[in-house]
C-alpha cells in the first residue's frame, strides 16, 4: 500500500509499472502461495498418514529447483498442484525479468529522444561539447542500469530474508513453548511434597520471567527496530542523494507566511 501510494503521489508510471506491478505478481506466485499452503495443511487431517504431510519450506525450495514438481501433494495425486506451481513458476520468472528488463530500456529511449535535437543548438566548440554530452548521457545510462539490476536483487534476497526472519520468529515461539514446559517438569510436576510445590512454582515464576518474557521483550524490541528501518523503508525509500528533511511545524508556518506576505 505504501509503495503504491508513493508511486501514484509522485506520478512516477515508469516505476509503478516495472516495479510495483512485477513485485506484486511475484509476491503473490511465491509467499502467497505458501501462506495458502499453510493454512490448507494446517486444515488437513493427516491423522494415520503424518508421513504424507508435505513440508512447506523444502515443497517451496522444490517448486523452484525442480521447475514446479511436487513430491508430496497438499491436496488430490498432485497433478492440479503440480500444474499450479508450474504457472507460478513461470509468473515468478517473468516477474523478475519485467523487474530487470523494461525500465532500462525506456530509459535508454528517453535519454536518446531527449538528445536527439540538441546538437544543432551548439556553438563553434560543439563537437567536444557533443561528445561531453554524450558522455554524460552514457554514464547515466550505465548508472541506471546497475541501479535497476542491484535494486532487483536486493528485492528478490530481501523478499527471501524477510520471510526467513519470520521462520525465526516461528522457530523461537516453538522454543520458548519447549522451554516452558521444560521449566515445569523441573520446578512444579517433581515436587514430592506441598513445600517443595510452593518453592517450585516460586522458582517456576521467577525462570519464566528471567527467560521467556524477559527475552520475548528483547526479542520484540530488536524485530520492531527492523521492521521499521529494513522492511518498512524498503517499500518506499530510494537512496537517491537527496537530504532527510522531517516534519517541521515551524519551518512549514514560516513558509506559509512568507508565501502570504510574497502574495
Amino acid at each position: 500500500q505504501m509503495c503504491i501510494r508513493d508511486r501514484i503521489y509522485f506520478r512516477n508510471w515508469l516505476d509503478f509499472l516495472c516495479e510495483f506491478v512485477p513485485q506484486l505478481l511475484f509476491f503473490v506466485s511465491t509467499f502467497v502461495y505458501m501462506t495458502l499452503c499453510i493454512f490448507i495443511k494446517w486444515g488437513t487431517n493427516w491423522k494415520g498418514r503424518t508421513r504424507d504431510a508435505p513440508a512447506i519450506v523444502s515443497q517451496m525450495v522444490k517448486m523452484f529447483s525442480t521447475a514446479g514438481e511436487v513430491e508430496k501433494p497438499l491436496w488430490g495425486d498432485g497433478s492440479g498442484q503440480t500444474n499450479l506451481q508450474q504457472f507460478l513458476f513461470v509468473i515468478a520468472i517473468i516477474s523478475v525479468l519485467a523487474m530487470l528488463i523494461p525500465k532500462p530500456i525506456v530509459l535508454f529511449l528517453k535519454h536518446f529522444g531527449n538528445s536527439s535535437g540538441r546538437f544543432h543548438l551548439l556553438d563553434d566548440d560543439g563537437e567536444r561539447r557533443n561528445s561531453a554530452l554524450a558522455g554524460r548521457d552514457g554514464d547515466k545510462i550505465g548508472e541506471e542500469l546497475m541501479h535497476v539490476l542491484i535494486e532487483t536483487i536486493e528485492f528478490v534476497l530481501g523478499s527471501l530474508s524477510h520471510t526467513a526472519s519470520y521462520l525465526r520468529l516461528w522457530a523461537l515461539s516453538l522454543a520458548h513453548g519447549r522451554l516452558s514446559v521444560v521449566l515445569f517438569d523441573m520446578t512444579v510436576r517433581n515436587a514430592s511434597n506441598f513445600l517443595s510445590g510452593v518453592l517450585g512454582f516460586l522458582m517456576l515464576c521467577l525462570l519464566t520471567f528471567g527467560i521467556l518474557l524477559c527475552m520475548d521483550l528483547l526479542e520484540c524490541c530488536l524485530h520492531s527496530l527492523r521492521l521499521h528501518w529494513v522492511e518498512f523503508q524498503s517499500k518506499f525509500y530510494k537512496g537517491d542523494g537527496r537530504p532527510f528533511a522531517p516534519l517541521s511545524f515551524r519551518e512549514s508556518l514560516d513558509l506559509y507566511v512568507l508565501g502570504r506576505s510574497e502574495a
